[in-house]
Order: C-alpha cells, then sequence, then structure tokens
C-alpha cells in the first residue's frame, strides 16, 4: 500500500507552535515549583525553541530589508 506523505508545516505555523509553547514553558519555569534537574530540562528545551522561532523571524527580516 502506497505511503501517503504528510504535508510539511507551513513556516508560520511551525514558528507559532514553536512560540506558543515556548511562551507556556516559562510560565512553568515562572511558577518555581519544579526541581534542578527539571529546570535545566526546561531551560535546554526552551533554548531549541528559541532558535526554531528565532530562523524564521531573520527570514522574515532579511525579506522586509530587500
Amino acid at each position: 500500500m502506497p505511503r501517503k506523505d504528510t504535508p510539511e508545516p507551513s513556516p508560520v505555523a511551525d514558528f507559532e507552535r514553536s512560540l506558543d509553547a515556548l511562551e507556556q514553558l516559562v510560565e512553568r519555569m515562572e511558577q518555581g515549583d519544579m526541581s534542578l534537574d527539571e529546570s535545566l530540562a526546561a531551560y535546554e528545551q526552551g533554548v531549541g525553541l528559541y532558535r526554531r522561532c528565532q530562523t524564521p523571524l531573520e527570514e522574515a527580516e532579511m525579506r522586509v530589508r530587500l
């Protein structure tokens, strides 16, 4: 049976999902209820989400400048 290729999410949708996840993560961290290990894992996850958000922003800025 042929495998259906799932369409890749648009960069805008991916950006919005990453930004939402980052905002939720920050809210959880700000509550102060996480252990040190949980905080470190959340921080690492947050850095990854930040990077996923930063690239599309930089690309959009470059398009605007052009």
